[in-house]
């Protein structure tokens, strides 16, 4: 079996990806959406880094992918979208139907095993409305609807239709119906309920056994989903990573109330210290700038001696370091990236000078940066240290898991240290 999939994030990327690993298929994720022949080999998932470009740019970006993948043979194209709504999801989504003309898109975002589920069209985060959580006061791409038809037909500007969970519990022939009644009215965009896990198992079944083209696109929870409606076999995975008592660099850009707690965690157990970049400082540029990484390196290298994890993030003081950049000229978006640079910048620089082989990095920002800084372009998946939380390879011995800022249980951090050491 060949998907292609497009993500607009590095960890949205990687987690979708981590879903397939357990089905013995080859996942390779392109970190600049570069094209080469692997592309027809397995899974091959398109980083567009694209969620907090303009509309238009995000539009052309995924156009030209999809064009690109068109022209290939694909059994499933799969549109990756941030499981709490983030991005460019409409502008994207018309990019991909003007290229693939399909009789549906079907856009299902949930991920009831993560929290994320979708009642009547309201989208809930935890059972909180999507308008009232974190995602709602995102500096780069704030939510402020819950209700994903709304949100979908505001972004695409077309009518969408819905299939709530009593569609889907009614199984195959009333989807079916309801679909061509949709498809009779004009509309090609249509959202869906998940409730439980069990919703996004029934849909991916029906939809497998429709005679419509349809481009799927969700989060991480419908892609778990598609490989069993398939009939794909999950296969034992046994030891992916070498043994190696070498500490591990945490690189945490995301202070989610959830990464926070599990910041808590990893301290808890002391095995681990945080070395605190003053975001602020970073932002002024120049000789402060150099300062500020100077005293850092300086702290990661008595941390290193101490052999004790390094837990490389920002300050945790989002308002005042949305201030200061106002005040050089930065929009929030331009002072997000900017710190996120920097974050990266001097990760890769530490990464470097103390040979680490093995990296934890959450916020798709931070992990598409620190990559970059060491110049690589390509992961091949191999493992989750928890659902949703995929552990990967760089080259033959560089290991790295990626977390999204929400994901994963409180001791997740733990756990993947654990991992990444060969445990």
């Amino acid at each position: 079996m060949k998907i292609a999939i497009i993500a607009d994030d590095l960890t949205g990327a990687n987690d979708c990806g981590g879903q397939l690993v357990h089905y013995g298929m080859d996942v390779s994720v392109k970190l600049d959406a570069e094209f080469t022949r692997r592309e027809t080999e397995g899974v091959v998932i398109f980083n567009t880094d694209s969620r907090s470009l303009s509309a238009a740019e995000a539009k052309a970006t995924v156009k030209n992918i999809s064009e690109h993948i068109s022209r290939q043979s694909f059994d499933i194209v799969y549109k990756k979208i941030d499981s709490t709504m983030r991005g460019n999801i409409g502008a994207e989504l018309q990019a991909m139907h003007e290229v693939f003309q399909p009789d549906f898109v079907l856009i299902a975002p949930g991920y009831p095993q993560n929290g994320r589920q979708v009642i009547g069209g309201v989208h809930y985060v935890n059972g909180v409305k999507l308008e009232e959580t974190e995602a709602a006061n995102d500096p780069k791409t704030p939510v402020a609807e819950s209700n994903i038809q709304r949100l979908i037909e505001k972004q695409t500007r077309n009518k969408s239709g819905h299939l709530s969970y009593e569609d889907i519990r009614r199984g195959h022939g009333h989807v079916r119906n309801k679909l061509e009644r949709f498809r009779a009215e004009g509309i090609s965009y249509v959202t869906a309920d998940s409730v439980h896990e069990s919703d996004l198992q029934d849909l991916a079944l029906i939809l497998e056994s429709l005679p419509y083209s349809i481009i799927l696109a969700g989060s991480a929870g419908l892609m778990s989903c598609l490989p069993k409606a398939f009939n794909l076999k999950e296969r034992e995975l046994g030891q992916t990573v070498p043994f190696s008592d070498q500490p591990i660099m945490f690189v945490v850009g995301s202070m989610s109330r959830k990464g926070r707690e599990q910041l808590h965690e990893l301290f808890a157990g002391r095995a681990a210290e945080k070395i605190e970049m003053r975001s602020e400082r970073v932002l002024c540029g120049g000789a402060e700038k150099r300062n500020e990484f100077e005293r850092l390196k300086e702290r990661a290298a008595d941390v290193r001696r101490r052999s004790k994890h390094i837990v490389l993030c920002t300050s945790d003081n989002a308002a005042e370091t949305q201030k200061i950049g106002e005040s050089r000229g930065l929009t929030p978006v331009q002072t997000s990236n900017a710190v996120s640079g920097a974050l990266g910048e001097l990760a890769g620089e530490l990464i470097q000078a103390f040979h680490v082989r093995r990296l934890f990095l959450t916020g798709g920002d931070t992990a598409y940066q620190v990559l970059h800084q060491l110049r690589i372009h390509e992961i091949r998946l191999l493992d989750e240290v928890e659902p949703g939380i995929p552990l990967g390879a760089a080259g033959e011995e560089l290991y790295i898991v990626t977390k999204a800022g929400n994901f994963g249980s409180r001791s997740v951090m733990a756990s993947a240290a654990n991992k990444l050491q060969g445990g």
